[in-house]
């Protein structure tokens, strides 16, 4: 330890946490550089001193760390980042130790891993330790914080800390977001001091400020480069929820390379895209189509963009493309010809607009950048060794520490056959990937959420699963070193490094898990379903159902969602499908069933309605069998029979499956023809909702309105005005039939 570069060590720590723990990422760099560094060593040299004395660790030393981390929480480093911090820096240190070991050290060497396994104690207690020292007020950024959710004039500590910042509680302010230029996340904290003297409420959120401003921000206060997310005033009661929804417009916007001010209700689709990528896939699918057909011929997809971006208007699209109009009526023809879809329609220009969105925002996606090369992992020795341990025998061991350290664990009834099965996986399920020749970036490290989820289901805590999950590592390193020979242990640590990262995983599922658990149901069909239509995706529930049931979980299946509407009841349809040997039960007046993905389901009466989704792996059927429930419901809405599959209603079902998005895109349209203003006359939005189910054919709107074509057309400038949209932009057509539809589909704010 002597020889350690403790200087490098650090650096390489406030590298790794500064990149994988987003708050530390967003610190201001001379935070970084000063209290964040020098937590990092203070730190650092506790851990070698525990190693270097052989001994664990003390309370004061654990509240000496807490009190270091306190006094970063003006930053916005929070109780779950010191747990980051600890799961992904201690890997770092292991490596450098590794590093700088001569080979007589390897013995000291690996009995000292179980000194670091055991850090999981240390940072529960690391964690309790911080909140209890944190500060109790942090000057300004408190200040806005207290104004942000308790602006009354009427609360002396909200008076004072208005005082302190020059705020007047009297003013209507707007929601914000400020995101920083790309490359400088870590000037935040002077921006956000910057707003404040604008008079600007600003808080620092890892990334990004969040505040209340009473007017638009001049350039010069945010940054020419910087992005701002501003949202309408209103009510302010659930200020997180607006912050979330500006820093998901923010980040959208960021994506498609905006700068500058965007305001609510901006880039309504481009957020629902974003929020729903199966959705979009299956939008772009009509644009994939077309640059498919595309080879050998001209390009459709640039001319569907130019016939989009030039609202129908063939002249001008031909003239940005650079033909003549009637190669252009021939590539339109093409078009329709290759999507299924007329252009002459509301809807089909709606779905091909927005495919166009969904293909762009793919294209700004960028790839992550490939995995560093790592030397050649000893495989077969680890394989070797493992081999060579009494896993049965261990995982008893292992169960025994648990009901000896953790009290409750040890109040578990009959805790040897709740304890042992799983203890055992997860042995085994370690040793694997112990064992495994691939790269380390090619592994998932182990199913640590489930192991947690159990543990919690059978009544332990969240403080005893963290400390356990720490013994577990020791006690199964402490048997692999038994079993192994002066040989092996030359190129143990590199074993030790893949120990330590599943000892992270394990570490981040305790942070991350619920607080409570329900136990899995444990019969036939019921259960799958149970599994698949529940709130909250649970992989494990999911595939011991299928295994109960012999389904293959590498078998692609996709979901059915039917209704009878008389001609069969819901028993009676979930019973057909049982019959065909597929799992299949009523919920919520939809009969739901799963099927291989290339079963073909045959012709169905005329008035059943079906649902069909995608064929996907288990792993992903709980959030298709949503998608496809929705599907069904929205269908069965519009008047559907017979089968319908995503492609029918994909506008639909992206406008439903965001209802705060769908929310906003109504109050931008039905709202302004439903406020006092529109209500004073004919109904607008009745008539608005005529006119695009005709396609926008006025002679059509009038017939089925009863109306004579000079009335209908004084009430669509009425809407035009109301509306500030224009039915010959494509933009503002799929607003407003965007509108429209989360009308109809009952979304309210």
């Amino acid at each position: 330890m002597q020889r350690l570069d403790r200087d490098t060590v650090v650096d390489a720590v406030l590298s790794t946490i500064t990149l994988e723990v987003p708050t530390l990422a967003a610190m201001p760099a001379e935070v970084v550089a000063g209290p964040l560094r020098s937590a990092v060593a203070g730190n650092l040299e506790m851990l070698l001193a525990l190693l270097a004395e052989d001994r664990s660790y003390r309370p004061d030393e654990a509240l000496a760390i807490g009190e270091r981390c306190a006094d970063l929480a003006v930053w916005g480093l929070r109780v779950e980042d010191v747990v980051a911090w600890f799961s992904v820096g201690t890997p770092v240190l292991w490596d450098h130790l590794a590093r700088t070991s001569y080979p007589h050290e390897l013995e000291p060497l690996l009995d000292a891993c179980n000194r670091l396994l055991s850090i999981a104690g240390l940072i529960y207690d690391v964690a309790v330790a911080m909140a209890q020292q944190l500060p109790d007020a942090l000057e300004d950024e408190a200040a806005s914080r207290l104004l942000a959710t308790s602006a009354t004039a009427a609360d002396p500590d909200a008076r004072a800390a208005a005082e302190r910042l020059g705020v007047d509680l009297d003013r209507a302010r707007r929601p914000f977001v400020v995101r920083p230029a790309a490359g400088r996340p870590r000037e935040h904290a002077a921006l956000a001091r910057r707003l404040r003297r604008a008079g600007a409420i600003a808080i620092t959120r890892p990334g990004a400020i969040v505040g209340l401003a009473e007017r638009p921000f001049e350039p010069h206060a945010v940054g020419a480069d910087a992005l701002v997310a501003l949202g309408e005033p209103g009510d302010l009661g659930d200020l997180e929820s607006r912050w979330n929804a500006l820093a998901d417009l923010a980040a959208t916007a960021h994506l498609l390379g905006h700068r500058g001010t965007v305001a609510e209700p901006a880039l309504l689709f481009e957020r629902m895209l974003l929020a729903a990528p199966s959705i979009a896939a299956t939008m772009a699918l009509p644009i994939e189509r077309l640059r498919t057909a595309s080879r050998g011929e001209a390009d459709l997809r640039s001319a569907a963009r130019a016939l989009v971006e030039a609202n129908l208007n063939r002249q001008a699209a031909a003239a940005a493309l650079g033909v003549h109009p009637s190669t252009l009526r021939y590539r339109a023809g093409r078009i329709s010809a290759v999507t299924g879809l007329d252009l002459q329609r509301v809807h089909a220009r709606c779905v091909v607009a927005l495919g166009l969105k969904a293909a762009e925002l793919e294209r700004h996606r960028t790839a992550p950048p490939p995995p560093p090369r790592e030397p050649p992992y000893p495989a077969n020795v680890a394989a070797d060794v493992a081999a060579r341990v009494d896993r049965d025998a261990l995982a008893a061991a292992i169960a025994a520490g648990y009901r000896e350290h953790y009290p409750s664990f040890a109040a578990l009834p009959d805790s040897d056959v709740a304890l042992l099965p799983g203890v055992r996986e997860g042995i085994d399920e370690l040793l694997a990937i112990l064992c495994d020749p691939r790269p380390q970036a090619e592994l998932e490290f182990g199913r640590a959420d489930e192991r947690i989820l159990e543990h919690l289901a059978l009544g332990v805590t969240p403080e005893d699963t963290l400390r356990a999950a720490g013994l577990a590592g020791t006690m199964i390193w402490e048997a692999l070193l038994a079993e192994t020979t002066a040989q092996d242990r030359v190129v143990l640590p590199m074993v030790a490094g893949r120990l330590f990262r599943y000892a992270s995983a394990i570490t981040r599922a305790a942070k991350e898990a619920p607080r409570s658990a329900q136990p899995m149901p444990t019969s036939g069909s019921q259960e799958l379903i149970d599994a698949l239509t529940a709130a909250v995706s649970d992989p494990r529930r999911v595939h011991a159902a299928a295994r109960n049931l012999g389904l293959d979980g590498d078998q692609p299946l996709r979901p059915v969602a039917a209704t009878g509407h008389g001609v069969a009841s819901g028993s009676q349809l979930a019973s057909a499908f049982r019959t065909g040997g597929w799992p299949a039960a009523e919920r919520g007046g939809q009969v739901i069933a799963v099927v291989p993905a290339d079963l073909p389901l045959g012709q169905l009466p005329p008035s059943l309605l079906a649902a069909v989704g995608d064929g996907m792996p288990l792993d992903r059927l709980h959030d298709e069998v949503a998608t496809t429930r929705s599907l069904l419901r929205i269908a069965d809405q519009q008047g559907d029979r017979g089968l319908v599959v995503a492609t029918d209603r994909s506008f639909e079902l992206l406008i439903d499956a965001n209802p705060a998005l769908a929310a906003a895109l109504r109050a931008r349209v039905v709202g302004r023809l439903d406020s006092p203003a529109g209500r004073r006359g004919p109904d607008l939005v009745a008539t608005l909702r005529a006119y695009l189910a005709a396609d926008l054919d006025r002679q059509a709107t009038a017939r089925a309105l009863h109306l004579h074509p000079n009335s209908l057309d004084h009430r669509l400038r009425r809407i035009a005005e109301l509306t500030e949209l224009s039915y010959t932009r494509i933009e503002d057509l799929l607003l407003l039939a965007g509108g429209v539809v989360a009308d109809a589909l009952g979304h309210r704010a």
